[in-house]
């Protein structure tokens, strides 16, 4: 896949006020200098939360269903993508969390304090296609 300046420089624009600006500090290992981007102070704490606005944000339509296979900072990124743009998603009424003993669903249930329905699920052979997921009643 080919990523041209225009695409990334649109990319910006819709990331512009949502993700937070980290630092990158200059660090020493063992004798080597690297430099550390800081994303572990973004909002999730990890880099996914850009990935994912950027592809909701990407659409030309608000998005009816955001499904993430993932119970890990993927996961979590989209979560919080939801909870943001709850005002823009309105009919959003219910998180599937996957469930496997990292506590991620605590932080979701706490993160959308009563406003849409958490429902647990223990995940085996998933099918992460959105077409299959079907409208609430």
């Amino acid at each position: 896949m080919r990523v041209c300046p225009t695409e990334v420089a649109a990319a910006a624009d819709r990331l512009a006020g949502r993700v937070r600006l980290t630092p990158v500090i200059d660090a020493d290992v063992n004798g080597v200098a690297v430099a550390l981007k800081l994303e572990l102070l973004q909002h999730t704490g990890s880099f996914k939360p850009r990935g994912a606005f950027n592809r909701v944000l990407s659409e030309t339509t608000s998005p009816r269903r955001l499904v993430a296979a993932s119970g890990g900072n993927h996961g979590l990124a989209v979560a919080h993508v939801a909870r943001e743009l709850d005002g823009q998603a309105p009919h959003l009424d219910t998180v599937l969390v996957a469930v496997g003993g990292g506590g991620l669903i605590a932080g979701v249930c706490a993160w959308f304090d009563g406003r849409v329905r958490v429902v647990a699920v223990i995940v085996c052979g998933a099918n992460t296609d959105p077409a299959t997921v079907t409208d609430p009643p």
